[in-house]
């Protein structure tokens, strides 16, 4: 769920897509859906907590993309980073306003590494 937006969904699986969804529709089913194609399977999902827009994707190809809701359906990513080479299983963007854009990803490579993408 959106932190910002509760009613908002996103959702990612090993089909290779993401969806977002807007559930303010009839029975709390999806009114408005949104769908990315990534190049590999789904690993790990975040929103950004500096820009409620945007969310993080990191996939089994070791790939970690940032996304904005804005551009829409099959939209490209607004960056791509290859942070490993096995997949790339979780994700964690700092909350902090002094440590914005601080990205920590782990991997079945064995390896934890931060990242600075405050430049996006």
């Amino acid at each position: 769920w959106n932190p910002s937006e509760a009613h908002v969904i996103l959702s990612g699986g090993f089909d290779r897509t993401v969806h977002l969804s807007d559930m303010r529709g009839t029975g709390g089913s999806a009114g408005n859906s949104v769908r990315w194609d990534l190049q590999a399977d789904v690993e790990s999902m975040i929103w950004d907590p500096h820009g409620p827009t945007c969310f993080l994707v990191s996939c089994e190809d070791g790939s970690v993309c940032k996304y904005d809701t804005r551009m829409g359906t099959a939209s490209k990513p607004v960056w791509t980073l290859h942070a490993h080479d096995k997949p790339c299983c979780d994700l964690s963007l700092c909350f902090h306003p002094a440590a914005k854009g601080l990205l920590a990803t782990g991997s079945l490579d064995k390896s934890v590494k931060l990242w600075d993408v405050s430049q996006d």
